[in-house]
């Protein structure tokens, strides 16, 4: 499957059913696709093809998911705000607000608890009332992504310097803290189920595990 878009593509992330596709651009859109309509595999073309389209951020959207088995989406964005959506009525059911920080990414860990990352800082929240919950990690160094592991036991958390550390779900705990001997700053990463290895990308995609 290809894209044609007029926006930048920022994040893409399938329903847990594998039956819908939602992308989140540059503009703040997000656009949400059924995949059983489309005949892939194909080119999609996502300024002409049908599908759900809605302007949810007033800047570009950094992260997005599914939330309750597929049926809303929460994304994050550069503008501060991580929003649950209703997308077959396109209303917003839950916003969180980070004190004019912006959110640099997010991930879901079940039941409804939800990690984002501002510049410095990795905070749990409770993604169905929206109240904060705790702080997990305060670091000197920037925080630039979350990478889960597929058993969502473990999440890696990157950032400046070669910076990783590794939290533990259910411990609700950081157990591992490493830093890679080139010093990149992270920009992607991933983490296996036992959470003993991880795949780090730098900005220039070069890699290191």
């Amino acid at each position: 499957m290809a894209l044609e878009h007029l926006d930048r593509i920022q994040t893409v992330h399938f329903s847990p059913d594998g039956i819908q596709i939602a992308f989140g651009d540059s503009a703040g859109t997000i656009r949400l696709w059924s995949l059983q309509s489309l005949g892939l595999p194909k080119l999609i073309n996502l300024a002409s093809e049908s599908g759900r389209t809605w302007k949810a951020h007033s800047g570009r959207v950094y992260a997005l998911d599914f939330l309750n088995d597929g049926a809303q989406i929460v994304s994050a964005s550069a503008d501060g705000e991580v929003v649950a959506w209703d997308f077959h009525r396109e209303q917003r059911i839950l916003t969180l607000e980070n004190n004019g920080n912006r959110f640099k990414d997010m991930t879901f860990l079940r039941p409804l608890q939800l990690l984002t990352i501002d510049e410095h800082s990795v905070e749990l929240w409770n993604a169905e009332s929206g109240q904060y919950v705790q702080e997990i990690l305060r670091s000197q160094v920037e925080i630039n992504c979350l990478g889960v592991s597929p058993n969502r036991e473990f999440v890696a958390i990157g950032g400046n310097e070669g910076m990783i550390n590794i939290y533990a779900v259910h411990a609700k705990k950081v157990i591992r803290t490493l830093q890679l001997e080139n010093r990149f700053d992270i920009d992607r990463i991933a983490v296996s189920s036992d959470g003993s290895l991880v795949a780090a990308v730098d900005r220039y995609n070069s890699t290191e595990d």
